[in-house]
């Protein structure tokens, strides 16, 4: 078994190589090459400029010794591209395959495409995927090298962003401003505006003109500059604001001053000027008067007017005096007559003040205390009052008469009954008056004198007293009996 083992193996390896021996041989080239047998030669590009395709064939070389090109049928031979530094060119397809020998490229499928990164060079080389030709190729005449420089340097192109130069811009609406840089070498650029001052007559404002500058100088020192310069507005008028409607009280007959505070606010201008009138601190007369404000900015921005009403009014009571209580003497049953002067009165506003006492001045006032109520009005309605007392007293002490004095004789051992009417009695203010004598009519009085007083009494209490004697003598002579 092992010399048949032995023996197969022997035969194998003397075909390989007598096969080895008569192998096809053949270059792939690329139209780069100048030279069939040249290696690297250069491709040249530029950063961002066109990609490049280079045609990869088969060359016959029948005629050097070597065996011609055998990619026939279905053979194929399949090659694998890589760059050596991709980061400066990159190159597409990864892999190629050849299906017959070519001495000029007819099949698009045997190039490759060259496209430029950045600058620097790199080695685009092949290596052998597979190949079922039975063929040898010499890949060294398809590798080159491609070297990548940078373009002609060219300015870089500059402007303005978010503004725009000439237009008009309302104040603290002002676009942000920035800077757009492109450049073919250096690429895009971040580059911060310059923005100038405001200029011109309201500048301490904002207000005015006003420049953005963007400038940028590329890798190879040329210089772009853009500018826009715009205007800053303020059309916006001040906000006013006015007190709501109010109310004073008149301090005369003129009126009263009233004082008040408008003010505004406006975006640029700290102090807006407001103008009313009639002016604050100014006399109001005795009505509802409008006032009438506006707003001026620096910027000579006028609001709409705004009003509001300002009503002097009267409503204080006037000031009246107190008139004294007074004490009356009654001068007949229904009382006395009271005269009297209406109290005083004074008023802020009304010169003279219209008093009206109840019960009235001239009024007759009955026995007892009565309250006499006094209102002093002006001219707005208001009141203010006052009271004093008017007391109708009864002090006057009964009228009464004098009896006549009595002589009796007397009747008995007693004396004698003494028998007399009560005398008249009259009073200013009752009409009958009740008069007690004591001792009274038909007492029995003793011998001798004897007092009888009698007293007349009002209802007010008021008494009034005479007085007469009742003399008992005893002038008859006894009876003697015969």
């Amino acid at each position: 078994m092992k010399n048949k083992l032995s023996m197969a193996l022997t035969i194998a390896l003397v075909l390989a190589m007598l096969l080895t021996s008569f192998a096809l041989a053949d270059d792939v080239a690329n139209n780069a090459d100048t030279s069939v047998d040249a290696t690297y030669e250069t491709v040249s590009l530029v950063t961002g400029g066109a990609s490049r395709q280079i045609d990869l064939y088969t060359v016959n070389r029948n005629g050097d010794g070597k065996n011609g090109c055998n990619l026939t049928g279905s053979t194929t031979l399949v090659l694998n591209v890589t760059s050596s530094n991709s980061s400066v060119a990159a190159v597409s397809p990864g892999q190629i395959t050849f299906t017959a020998c070519e001495t000029v490229n007819t099949n698009s499928s045997t190039a490759v495409t060259v496209v430029p990164v950045s600058v620097g060079s790199t080695n685009i080389e092949f290596s052998l995927a597979s190949n079922n030709s039975g063929g040898l190729f010499n890949l060294d005449t398809a590798r080159f090298t491609v070297v990548v420089a940078p373009p002609a340097n060219t300015p870089p192109v500059v402007s303005v962003t978010g503004v725009t130069g000439g237009a008009n811009y309302e104040f603290g609406s002002v676009p942000a401003a920035g800077c757009s840089v492109t450049d073919a070498e250096d690429g895009p650029q971040t580059v911060s505006p310059v923005i100038g001052s405001v200029t011109g007559p309201l500048s301490a404002y904002g207000l005015g003109s006003q420049e953005v500058t963007c400038s940028y100088t590329d890798a190879g020192g040329l210089t772009t500059t853009a500018s826009a310069t715009y205007s800053i507005n303020d059309t916006h008028a001040p906000v006013l604001t006015v007190p709501a409607d109010f109310s004073v009280e008149a301090t005369s007959a003129s009126g009263a001053v009233a004082t008040y505070s408008a003010s505004a606010t406006d975006a640029v201008d700290p102090a807006p000027v407001v103008t009313c009138a009639p002016v604050s601190g100014g006399t109001f007369a005795l009505s509802s008067t409008t006032v009438s404000c506006t707003a001026a900015d620096v910027a000579g921005n006028t609001s709409a007017a705004k009003t509001f009403k300002v009503t002097v009014q009267d409503k204080t009571a006037p000031t009246i005096a107190d008139n004294a209580d007074m004490v009356l003497e009654a001068t007949g049953p229904s009382g006395a007559v009271a005269t009297f002067s209406n109290p005083s009165a004074t008023d802020a506003v009304n010169t003279s003040v219209d008093v009206v006492c109840a019960p009235a001045s001239g009024s007759t006032f009955g026995l007892g205390t009565a309250t006499v109520t006094c209102t002093a009005t002006d001219d707005s309605g208001n009141a203010s009052s006052s009271s004093f007392d008017v007391k109708v007293q009864d002090t006057t002490k009964p009228t009464i008469a004098d009896n006549a004095d009595m002589v009796l004789e007397a009747t008995g051992p007693t004396g004698a009954v003494a028998t007399f009417s009560d005398p008249a009695a009259s009073d200013i203010v009752d009409t009958s008056v009740a008069v007690v004598c004591a001792p009274a009519s038909g007492s029995t009085f003793g011998l001798g004198t004897a007092i009888v007083t009698c007293t007349a009494t009002d209802d007010s209490g008021n008494a009034s007293s005479s007085s007469f004697d009742v003399k008992v003598q005893d002038t008859t002579k006894p009876t003697i009996a015969d």
